[in-house]
């Protein structure tokens, strides 16, 4: 199962109602008043039926177990994204789930390096987490750990590749904006994407032909779908 573990650093639509005060702004660098906590609506979930079809599916057809462990690494990522959030004086209101994967809403303001870092918390905590089930593996036998520790690792590295929406497409817009302007980043971000799409397909064309799955190849049609959809959306 593909799982996107991206913040999205938009408000919530339900925040505006109740004042607040500072407003989520993507890419701002305003900072939220430190004087008295921010307002808003508590923190919910929104699960889209889609997503709970997926997930049935993946459980119906997971005979290996890898849903626990998946489920485990995937909140251990979020929490890290949460975490950053509250360090900055941002809080979260709304985790939704749906088939593009993972969206986190949050009312407050970040700074472009703020938001940056919020992005690399998410892979940090996962990664994290890998090396905690691997010291816990030496002590217990079981499979869970193990498993949950190449989930958690396999999760940090696809989430840090440089292609939005993916964390690592988070840091790159960051990184190349501050090296090459605001004129030239976004043009460059776009082809650092196709390299990263055109890779996962190379790489999982031939992992079919050696009969090693197609997750990789996957991967890379979920990501292009995504990024597609993303430019209807802006369109």
């Amino acid at each position: 199962m593909a799982v996107r573990t991206r913040v999205s650093e938009r408000q919530a639509s339900g925040a505006a109602r109740t004042p607040s005060p500072a407003k989520a702004v993507d890419g701002s660098k305003l900072r939220p008043r430190r004087d008295r906590p921010l307002a808003g609506p508590r923190f919910r979930l929104d699960i889209s039926p889609g997503f709970l079809l997926l997930l049935a599916l993946v459980w119906f057809f997971d005979d290996g177990g890898l849903l626990p462990p998946l489920a485990a690494a995937v909140a251990v990522h979020e929490a890290g994204h949460i975490a950053a959030l509250y360090a900055f004086g941002a809080r979260p209101v709304r985790l939704r789930a749906s088939l593009s994967g993972f969206a986190l809403d949050y009312a407050g303001a970040l700074s472009d390096a703020q938001t940056a870092l919020t992005a690399l918390a998410g892979p940090a905590f996962g990664a994290a987490f890998a090396g905690v089930c691997t010291l816990v593996d030496t002590h217990c036998e079981s499979s869970f750990w193990p498993t949950c520790a190449g989930i958690g690792v396999v999760l940090t590295v696809f989430n840090l590749l440089p292609a939005t929406p993916l964390d690592g497409g988070t840091v790159a817009d960051f990184a190349l904006t501050h090296l090459f302007g605001a004129k030239y980043a976004p043009l460059l971000s776009k082809a650092s994407a196709i390299c990263v799409v055109a890779l996962l397909f190379a790489a999982g064309l031939w992992c079919l032909q050696s009969g090693d799955g197609p997750a990789l190849f996957l991967s890379g049609v979920w990501l292009l779908a995504l990024r597609r959809g993303r430019a209807c959306n802006r369109a």
